[in-house]
């Protein structure tokens, strides 16, 4: 990882740690886009959170994700198989109630009190995820490098809120 990238990395997680209070290990939401990219790219993604946050990190897919994973078929048979391989968080959806990305946003809540970091590659969850204050945000740049977004308005407008 390049030097200059490590570095505003570590700043971004700082600010998430000290306005938001994200400890070790550090639980990242996946997406099934983000599963379903990094396979393509071929990037481990066990190895690669891990020292991209600079600590230890627990994958975490919803049931709603895997079971997404699952009803696309063949084409995502690999990411479901991976997907399997993460902590699978219980949402309490029965089958086809609500899509992935819905239940990832119901996950986060209003401001995000378990502190997820959330994985994704699909531009309008990312869009909805920035709404809500203390989410980071990992996406895979160029479909090969995993970089963390800086943080959204809202988390800025909370930490500015904090300060005064």
């Amino acid at each position: 990882m390049k030097i200059r990238r490590q570095k505003s990395h570590r700043k971004v997680m700082r600010f998430y740690q000290t306005v938001f209070g994200f400890q070790e290990p550090y639980r990242a939401l996946i997406d099934g886009t983000f599963i379903n990219a990094a396979l393509k790219s071929k990037v481990h993604i066990k190895e690669q959170l891990p020292k991209l946050l600079g600590g230890r990190t627990t994958p975490v897919v919803t049931e709603c994700v895997y079971q997404e994973l699952r009803d696309l078929g063949a084409d995502f048979s690999g990411s479901a198989i991976i997907a399997r391989g993460y902590y699978r968080l219980k949402c309490g959806h029965s089958k086809g109630e609500c899509s992935a990305a819905d239940c990832i946003v119901k996950q986060l809540g209003s401001n995000n009190p378990k502190q997820y970091l959330v994985c994704t590659q699909d531009k309008a969850l990312r869009e909805r995820i920035r709404r809500v204050p203390g989410v980071g945000l990992i996406l895979l740049h160029g479909g090969q490098v995993p970089i963390v977004e800086q943080p959204s308005k809202a988390s800025l407008e909370v930490a500015e809120k904090q300060e005064n």
